[in-house]
């Protein structure tokens, strides 16, 4: 339960303003609404924690879920919302299928003599760029997840 003497809570803000001598017309009002406003908020992230773990339970139980929950960046959502936009992965042979079926792989144009002319692909899934490009960023910004190989060369002073 919120501490209701916090001033910096919404229930906290309820209890100081009626501790106030002056009163501005409807500030009871508008304390009972922010505060009603406060336990819907709180209703939902309840139901949201709720929903995460019935998504965890039920990525757990996936077949390829161990190897996309081994990849940096997948955590169980990001991991659900992969496995729910690939559906069946037999229909990928490569990883370069995949690549290209998330937008994430360049699409040659080439046409006679116009030759390495590459482009971003116009019909690709936008789930599955989504996630991937999602797990990129969570894997740079996790410490000691994405690790150099090799040292880091200044282009400066390179010979």
């Amino acid at each position: 339960m919120p501490d209701q003497r916090n001033p910096h809570t919404a229930f906290g803000k309820r209890t100081t303003s009626k501790a106030q001598d002056s009163a501005i017309c409807g500030e009871g009002l508008a304390a009972e609404l922010v505060a009603g406003l406060a336990q819907k908020v709180t209703q939902v992230n309840v139901r949201l924690k709720e929903l995460e773990s019935e998504i965890g339970e039920i990525t757990s139980q996936h077949p390829q879920a161990p190897i996309v929950l081994s990849m940096p960046g997948f955590g169980e959502l990001l991991a659900a919302e992969l496995l729910a936009a690939i559906g069946d992965i037999s229909g990928f042979p490569t990883a370069g299928r995949l690549a290209v079926a998330s937008g994430m792989a360049p699409v040659s144009r080439d046409s006679g003599s116009n030759t390495g002319n590459r482009q971003r692909p116009t019909r690709y899934s936008r789930p599955l760029q989504r996630a991937f490009s999602l797990s990129s960023q969570s894997a740079c910004v996790r410490v000691g997840v994405v690790q150099r190989q090799g040292p880091l060369v200044d282009p400066v002073q390179a010979p």
